[in-house]
């Protein structure tokens, strides 16, 4: 509405100074004078009705945060929850069923095991409950039926903070800072908002994840 209103105004005196151009009352000079001053009134206004809406939206946007905020999970620990110690790292589903809706089971009598040291693939079609699979493991639900267990231990009987810290994932799309690989490296170690790690904590991570080869072969 700012902006409606500022246009409006630019335009109208620009008409009667264009006018007073055509009866010779003023110079073209004028003109481009008028013109002049109505951009430099005009545009600070115009940032002024782009500032407010701005500000509005952001009010909005707080609301709904706030709201969600107050939203809580379904997922809860128990009780009696304790942390979980990872030895083995021996992952199994047991048996395990889940239904996104309380309908229709995306999952359904699943049963496998991951031992130590061992890589399991998941191939399906789209919707087919591989993602699924791997926020059950991370507790972003709870399975309806069966258990999950690592090291023996049911997941739901551990609490959700140390359980995602005992996991690591490597998403499909891998996102990387603009510096270089060892800062990347090291970003996986953040404390306090600064990365840590020292050079051969660094070079046994490269070695791991099979690019430190890579890396040299580069630099030679």
């Amino acid at each position: 509405m700012q902006q409606f209103v500022v246009c409006a105004g630019l335009g109208i005196s620009m008409y009667f100074s264009g006018m007073g151009v055509l009866a010779k009352t003023l110079t073209v000079g004028d003109f481009v004078m008028v013109n002049a001053y109505l951009l430099q009134v005009c545009t600070p206004l115009t940032w002024l009705g782009s500032m407010y809406r701005m500000v509005e939206d952001a009010f909005i946007d707080s609301e709904k945060m706030l709201a969600l905020l107050e939203v809580s999970p379904e997922v809860q620990d128990l009780p009696d929850a304790e942390n979980i110690v990872v030895g083995e790292g021996v992952v199994k589903f047991e048996d395990v069923s889940f239904s996104y809706d309380g309908t229709n089971d995306v999952l359904k009598g699943v049963s496998f095991e991951v031992p130590r040291g061992k890589t399991l693939a998941i191939v399906g079609e789209s919707g087919g409950g591989k993602s699924t699979i791997a926020r059950l493991l991370f507790r972003l639900y709870d399975v309806t039926g069966g258990r999950i267990t690592i090291d023996g231990v049911d997941i739901r009987k551990a609490t959700q903070q140390s359980l995602r810290q005992a996991i690591g994932v490597v998403p499909q799309e891998t996102v990387l800072f603009n510096e270089d690989v060892t800062y990347n490296i090291r970003y996986g170690s953040m404390r306090d908002g600064e990365p840590t790690g020292g050079e051969e904590e660094i070079i046994e991570s490269s070695k791991a994840s099979q690019l430190h080869e890579k890396v040299v072969s580069d630099l030679v």
